[in-house]
């Protein structure tokens, strides 16, 4: 990643933060779930079950990505189904990084063909495959065997396509693989990328069946802990890691700012709440083709919305938890959480300059 991606980065995130410590926050974060397209059948997702997949189109899609430069977003995630499904994909990525935002997308990888994956990387800032284990498990979970050398091979093409998009691994976290975590993590760090977890739901999810035991998250997260004091790569921070046994337990704290810290778009435009709150229209608070985002949050159906989402089930979420924790916490907080984010960076970029 280029010294100038990450100063951006950094001065978004600052910029952000003392607009929310004097009271004047505006959203950091929107998460736009592109579609709900997917090719593989993930257990824990019911995205891959929907039969009637309705999406923006290209030109609509980028109406969307003006209303997020408008009000301010610094950062945008884009999530499927499986984005690369898209062929305009790249197309919406360079389009919102035209307009200032930092963009991401999360992957499958299994459609990460050379050609694919070099466009991808041109066109991201970020980008993370998920692989959530060895072949085997990974398969399991993903539903179809195979898909762990599809993925495997994606993600070489990204490293190989040799640009300055920061690559990354993604894990969920389960009962089916928090077993080869450990040795999983140092094999994807040897490839010189990021790797970060996050759990499926604990007691109080719905996805509880997939969870972690409860009486060995303690000494599983003990573990991962030690693996980060070495590991460099290794993303989450500690306060996030430090959560998990609470989040299985069922004794997570309510850490939430949706609605003020970051939002969600559904694949037909819809503004949401929350980037991971459930679809149905009580957490829609209106059309972005309708009316402006500026408009929107100015409702009272986003009062009324913003209020109900303070009786949700906590969460512990990659795309908001470690804002709300980040912009909840002292400037000291935020100038730890900044350097490790770029120390980590930093080590990805050494560890893929040397293997050039």
């Amino acid at each position: 990643m280029t010294f100038l991606i990450k100063l951006k980065q950094t001065f978004g995130i600052a910029s952000s933060f003392v607009r929310w410590r004097v009271g004047c926050p505006k959203p950091f974060f929107v998460s736009y779930q592109i579609t709900l397209r997917c090719n593989r059948k993930c257990v824990f997702c019911n995205a891959w079950k929907q039969k009637i997949h309705r999406e923006l189109d290209t030109v609509q899609a980028k109406r969307i990505i003006d209303e997020l430069a408008e009000c301010g977003v610094k950062v945008l995630g884009i999530t499927g189904g499986e984005p690369l499904v898209r062929t305009d994909l790249e197309e919406i990525a360079v389009y919102a990084k035209s307009k200032g935002l930092i963009v991401g997308v999360n992957t499958n990888g299994t459609l990460l063909t050379t050609r694919r994956a070099l466009s991808i990387a041109e066109s991201f800032d970020t980008v993370f495959v998920s692989l959530d284990g060895f072949e085997g498990t990974h398969d399991a979970i993903r539903g179809e065997r195979g898909t762990f050398g599809e993925a495997l091979r994606g993600l070489k093409n990204l490293i190989d396509a040799k640009r300055d998009c920061a690559i990354g691994v993604n894990f969920v976290l389960n009962k089916m693989n928090y077993k080869e975590f450990i040795p999983f993590c140092r094999w994807v760090s040897r490839l010189g990328v990021l790797i970060t977890l996050f759990p499926v739901g604990g007691d109080e999810g719905s996805d509880s069946e997939y969870a972690i035991p409860a009486s060995e998250v303690d000494s599983f997260v003990h573990q991962v802990l030690k693996e980060k004091s070495v590991n460099p790569l290794l993303g989450p921070s500690v306060r996030i890691l430090e959560l998990i046994p609470r989040y299985v337990k069922g004794s997570m704290p309510h850490i939430c700012d949706a609605g003020r810290l970051y939002l969600g778009i559904s694949p037909r435009g819809e503004l949401r709440i929350c980037p991971i709150g459930p679809a149905s229209p009580d957490w829609q608070v209106g059309s972005l083709l309708g009316r402006s985002m500026v408009e929107l949050v100015k409702t009272d159906r986003f009062r009324q919305v913003l209020d109900a989402r303070k009786n949700c089930t906590p969460c512990l979420a990659g795309c908001t938890t470690p804002y709300s924790l980040v912009f909840g916490g002292s400037t000291k907080k935020l100038t730890e959480e900044v350097l490790s984010y770029l120390k980590s960076y930093s080590q990805m970029s050494k560890k893929r300059t040397s293997d050039r």
